[in-house]
């Protein structure tokens, strides 16, 4: 008794049918809807990451700083006490509404820290993007730049 193994391929299966790719190197109909899937998938883990990192950097350590420093000015000026009492608007345009009236350096040094921390966050963001847009050859909108990507 002999044990081989034969493999005859699979039953039905053509040799040399590209689904995906045309043999000039072009993607098919199913490629392009292949790649699609491909970079969304990706794209959304890039996007989660970037959400989890930007509330941890700045709304949770920055913001929380601005909102201290807010609550400080509110209990310690009188104007900017009445102002809220009046306000109705939504929080940034309060916190902007105070830096104006007040003019707080250390408000001024939070705000710029929130802004170049967003910044830095978004361009690290952006530049992964850039490189998974390179590595697909479609599956995504070509007029959208890798910002248009991104949330705030």
């Amino acid at each position: 008794m002999v044990n081989e193994l034969y493999h005859h391929g699979i039953l039905g299966q053509r040799w040399g049918i590209r689904r995906y790719q045309n043999k000039d190197g072009t993607l098919t109909k199913a490629g392009k809807k292949h790649q699609e899937k491909l970079f969304n998938k990706e794209l959304g883990k890039v996007r989660s990451d970037y959400e989890k990192e930007f509330d941890d950097k700045v709304v949770d350590k920055i913001g929380n700083k601005i909102d201290q420093r807010i609550e400080e000015l509110v209990n310690s000026n009188k104007k900017v006490s009445q102002m809220r009492k009046n306000w109705d608007g939504d929080g940034t345009e309060f916190c902007w509404a105070v830096f104006e009236r007040t003019k707080d350096k250390t408000l001024n040094d939070l705000f710029e820290e929130e802004w170049n921390t967003r910044q830095s966050l978004k361009q690290k963001y952006v530049d992964r993007i850039t490189q998974i847009m390179k590595e697909h050859k479609g599956g995504y909108d070509e007029n959208v730049s890798p910002w248009g990507y991104l949330p705030y």
